[in-house]
């Protein structure tokens, strides 16, 4: 790291190495640019700062295509050694199995944060509705998924919201339910999470017993009123609760 003139830190590419080909130097380079340009929003170097300017439908495709390349590493790395939490393309590829299984077009989710699992979700379903407490949250991933028009961001607390999307369906839906305060940067409503007043694929099964998540026992308890002969599965930090 070198500081410029205006003495900000900036990174340079590191020099290829004598035994690389020209062909491992400039994909040194292009991973180089991909990762600090794309996925690090701080202008560490003239190539993010280049990247920065990009209209929003240059940048947005660039940024998933980059996205997905490291989805299918982390894809790669958890099936050589399973690890709690798994990374996001793994619970994304579960939401995806469950639509396919239970042939389901409609997606609700709770716990929007910046948009990514609606984006990823967005070209598998008819319609998705998510839901987010933070204003600000909310108010990026709105422009984050404007161009997919069948994705609907919801600004609120979920355990008031969802009442009122579950209300508006005229077909089965499935629900991933994220809803739940992280620390700084999330928004916290009357409790850490409103697991209790929502209800069938549920993050962070680590944290279930915690704070103000009920436990397996009482989610049982409760998910047996809406289908006593329904089925809970808890695998790769995910409940899911499947209906008869």
């Amino acid at each position: 790291m070198l500081p410029a003139s205006d003495g900000v830190y900036r990174r340079f590419p590191r020099p290829v190495k004598e035994k690389q080909t020209l062909d491992d130097g400039r994909r040194a380079n292009r991973n180089l640019w991909s990762s600090r340009c794309l996925e690090d929003s701080r202008p560490m170097s003239l190539l993010g700062t280049v990247a920065g300017l990009l209209p929003q439908s240059i940048r947005e495709p660039l940024r998933a295509a980059v996205l997905a390349r490291r989805d299918a590493r982390d894809r790669r790395a958890y099936r050589r050694a399973r690890a709690i939490p798994p990374p996001h393309i793994v619970k994304v590829d579960t939401v995806l199995a469950l639509a396919r299984r239970f042939r389901l077009r409609v997606m609700v989710e709770t716990g929007t944060f910046e948009g990514e699992m609606a984006r990823k979700c967005a070209p598998n379903f008819h319609e998705i509705h998510t839901i987010e407490l933070d204003p600000g949250l909310a108010a990026v991933a709105a422009r984050k998924l404007a161009r997919h028009r069948n994705v609907h961001v919801i600004q609120g607390d979920s355990a008031a919201r969802l009442a009122q999307v579950v209300a508006g369906l005229d077909e089965p839906a499935l629900f991933w339910l994220d809803a739940h305060y992280s620390g700084s940067g999330t928004a916290k409503g009357d409790v850490e999470t409103p697991i209790a007043a929502e209800i069938a694929a549920i993050d962070d099964a680590r944290l279930l017993g915690a704070g103000d998540y009920p436990t397996l026992e009482a989610l049982e308890q409760l998910l047996s009123r809406v289908d006593p002969r329904g089925r809970i599965e808890v695998s790769e930090d995910i409940v899911r609760f499947i209906p008869r």
